[in-house]
């Protein structure tokens, strides 16, 4: 509990992705609590999966993998919703701007993803519009990170 000011209920979580997720869509949930009767609400209205769910396909992989694996799968996503000054949440925002720069995604040539923060107010458009980085530096990836990067490095005379 480091961040307890970004600590919000389940009811709160359904709030923010309920304008945006289509009901009975499948939804990731990248996650270390054991408890998944806590992602009742959410099952009630999208087809939930988690990890766990294909422990037959993973059981011969180092558990020490699962949290990368849960990160890489979350990146995967059409639409990626995280947690504000999660490192989880910042390198899958960071793998979903490579994709996009990759895969020529909707926005990519401005360094926008469809990626939004939950948020007790609803929820946090931080990754859908290009923006320049700004401090906690550490908590955040930037489109800068991803975008335009590929044009080689000039040579020193």
């Amino acid at each position: 509990m480091q961040f307890k000011q970004q600590i919000i209920s389940i009811d709160q979580i359904y709030l923010s992705t309920k304008d945006i997720l289509k009901p009975n869509s499948t939804v990731f949930i990248a996650t270390d609590d054991k408890n998944k009767a806590y992602f009742e609400v959410l099952r009630q209205h999208y087809d939930i999966c988690f990890l766990d769910d294909f422990a037959d396909e993973i059981k011969s992989l180092n558990s020490n993998l699962f949290g990368i694996i849960d990160q890489i799968i979350a990146s995967k996503g059409d639409i990626f919703f995280g947690t504000a000054l999660s490192t989880l949440t910042a390198y899958a925002n960071r793998l979903r701007g490579y994709y996009s720069i990759r895969d020529k995604l909707p926005g990519y040539e401005l360094g926008k993803l469809q990626s939004f923060h939950f948020a007790k107010e609803g929820r946090d458009r931080t990754m859908t519009e290009y923006f320049a980085p700004s401090v906690p530096l550490w908590s955040l990836e930037f489109p800068m990170a991803w975008r335009d990067i590929d044009h080689g490095i000039p040579e020193i005379p």
